[in-house]
């Protein structure tokens, strides 16, 4: 099973049937299945194997054609299961930053620009959690940029090296640009 980092230690699965406290087993041809909502013990961006991780089932359901035809033990068991199968994958939550703005500055020869990041956005954040953005600008040459009646005007500023770093309430490893 495979998500996009949101936060929460919940992951939905579906299942083939197998074994059930009662002893019955689904039929070979059935067309039956397992909707469950799992706890797993981290949240962060990894790969939990079922070998090292232990999971605690949340909610279940059956589904599909013939899942009339069986029946889940109610409640749902307590405690926690050990799994087996296929890895449980927290990957990467992609974002996007904007809001950057360069500081004026008096003529020094260079093109180094001091950018302000007062207004920078990270959009597609879990809510609740923040990151520190920080970038690199540049003025596209050294030179005062003026309009035709010789007045200073604004100049184009390049944007480079945004890299993200831990905030207060959330992890930079979980993000990607």
């Amino acid at each position: 099973s495979e998500r996009v980092y949101d936060g929460t230690n919940i992951i939905e699965a579906v299942g083939t049937v197998g074994t059930y406290s009662d002893g019955g087993k689904a039929k070979d041809m059935d067309d039956v299945s397992v909707n469950a909502t799992l706890s797993i013990i981290g949240k962060d961006v990894g790969t939990y194997t079922p070998s090292n991780e232990v999971i605690t089932i949340k909610k279940y359901a059956l589904s599909g054609a013939d899942a009339k035809n069986y029946k889940l033990p109610k409640p749902i068991p307590t405690g926690k299961i050990e799994t087996s199968g296929t890895s449980l994958i927290i990957k990467e939550r992609p974002v996007t930053v904007s809001g950057f703005t360069a500081d004026d500055k008096d003529y020094d020869q260079s093109t180094v620009a001091t950018l302000s990041s007062n207004n920078v956005v990270v959009a597609n954040i879990v809510n609740g959690e923040n990151l520190n953005v920080t970038a690199k600008g540049t003025f596209t040459d050294k030179n005062v940029e003026r309009d035709g009646s010789g007045e200073e005007i604004n100049k184009t500023v390049n944007i480079s090296d945004i890299a993200l770093s831990d905030g207060t309430n959330g992890k930079a490893s979980n993000y990607v640009l």
